[in-house]
């Protein structure tokens, strides 16, 4: 409507994607894999992927999958050694990846206590206690939450925009009748 402003981050997600409108074939996934994680990490933490922790979340978690075939919730999960049969690549890129949150739900935690955090999922989720024992998730609950949301929104998300771009790519009628 009249007076409606395009919010900052779909301006920023627009001219990211200009460049790619000169009519050549590129990869789409590291573009729909950007503005997946951007997504995450405003509703979690109210930070754009340019946030230096968020970035580097992102970069660690790309190495994360280029570290292995298929990525694998117990490479991220704190489970017992024994547990995991991983490469030592997956195991530093898992561990970079859970030190980085920790940081961001430690951050949080500090907002939280001080009144200055915003009213986003991860405050959400920080403060709501268990309805059966009362008590809110530690910090490595937590870290594991954030670890699962990355995991399970991420890759999934980018490679369903990638597909839809991919075929709307392919059937410029679709193309109108989207727009």
């Amino acid at each position: 409507g009249a007076g409606r402003r395009t919010p900052v981050h779909v301006t920023q997600v627009i001219a990211r994607l200009a460049p790619l409108a000169d009519g050549r074939d590129i990869d789409i996934e590291p573009q729909t894999s950007h503005i997946a994680a951007d997504v995450i990490f405003r509703t979690l933490f109210s930070i754009p992927i340019e946030n230096t922790i968020a970035t580097q979340v992102f970069d660690a978690f790309r190495d994360h999958q280029d570290a292995q075939p298929m990525v694998n919730l117990g490479g991220l999960m704190a489970l017992p050694r024994w547990a995991r049969l991983h490469s030592r690549r997956v195991r530093d890129s898992a561990r970079r990846i859970r030190g980085l949150i920790r940081q961001l739900v430690a951050a949080r935690a500090s907002e939280i206590a001080n009144g200055t955090a915003p009213p986003d999922l991860a405050t959400k989720i920080m403060t709501t206690p268990d309805p059966e024992t009362g008590a809110c998730f530690t910090t490595p609950e937590m870290t594991d939450q954030v670890a699962i949301f990355f995991l399970a929104g991420h890759e999934t998300s980018a490679a369903a925009l990638a597909w839809a771009i991919y075929l709307l790519a392919r059937y410029p009628v679709w193309q109108e009748k989207l727009a």
